[in-house]
């Protein structure tokens, strides 16, 4: 009786070469692992100093933004302020702010 032999079905050289290409791109991922951690790393500082940066950008803008709203406030105040005096004046004199106003076909 002879023995039985098993035989094994051979992966084609296409299915050879895939196989052998995943290996060699983890053992090449493996190897360069301290390298991509770095590049990480460098990566990640420059996305958090650009954060940084756009956050103080956003900031000067806002109070710059905040300033002008207070300059214009002030002369809103003021400007308030004029019309009571004139419309106070206009009493003591006698007339009203109609009086003043520009023609109704204006």
């Amino acid at each position: 009786m002879r023995p039985i032999r098993i035989q094994r079905k051979r992966k084609s050289n296409a299915q050879m070469m895939i196989a052998w290409g995943g290996f060699l791109t983890l053992l090449f991922r493996w190897m360069m692992r301290p390298y991509i951690d770095q590049e990480k790393t460098i990566i990640q500082e420059a996305v958090l100093e650009v954060r940084r940066t756009q956050a103080s950008v956003n900031y000067a803008r806002r109070q710059q933004i905040e300033s002008r709203i207070g300059i214009q406030d002030e002369q809103l105040r003021r400007l308030q302020l004029q019309n009571a005096l004139l419309e106070r004046q206009l009493k003591l004199l006698g007339g009203t702010a109609d009086d003043f106003a520009p023609p109704s076909n204006y």
